[in-house]
């Protein structure tokens, strides 16, 4: 999750939507917690990454649909 994360910071750049920074910052954090604190299985960061992909994804359409009007 912490790779993927940091992955996204050149996004806030490319497409001026500071959506990105807050996405990157909450899976960069979210790795870091569960490689820390968290349990053995992979599992949970999987489905911490769906939810939060599918969150922002809805999201990042809804923000572009504003911009759009």
């Amino acid at each position: 999750m912490i790779v993927i994360g940091m992955h996204y910071l050149p996004f806030i750049t490319l497409y001026g939507m500071k959506m990105f920074s807050i996405l990157a910052g909450l899976r960069v954090s979210i790795g870091v917690v569960l490689a820390l604190y968290g349990p053995d299985v992979f599992r949970l960061g999987g489905w911490l990454t769906a939810i939060i992909l599918i969150t922002f994804a809805f999201l990042g359409h809804y923000l572009v649909f504003l911009e759009e009007k």
